[in-house]
């Protein structure tokens, strides 16, 4: 289990959609919420890493995949492709 602030950036039609993972393995993730979403879209997403103490920096996820399983409260997408991606403390600050 890893419970991860996620936003996801595009279903197609939809708007933007927050939450929190259940969890992840190195093929998908399985996200925790009641967005409606169908079998074989694509999306992007994007998962917040947890801070290390006295790191002020953010870290992110983004990903792109394709939603494989879907049901009322959850559903799961593949991890096609990724980028970690680093912000400054500064830009995180503001």
């Amino acid at each position: 289990e890893l419970h991860l602030p996620f936003e996801i950036h595009h279903l197609p039609g939809r708007p933007k959609v927050t939450g929190r993972t259940r969890n992840i393995s190195c093929t998908g993730v399985l996200f925790d919420t009641s967005a409606p979403v169908g079998i074989g879209d694509k999306i992007q997403y994007s998962l917040r890493l947890p801070n290390p103490p006295g790191i002020q920096a953010e870290v992110r996820v983004h990903c792109v995949g394709k939603v494989v399983r879907a049901e009322a409260s959850e559903f799961v997408a593949t991890i096609d492709a990724y980028e970690i991606v680093r912000e400054a403390a500064s830009s995180v600050a503001a």
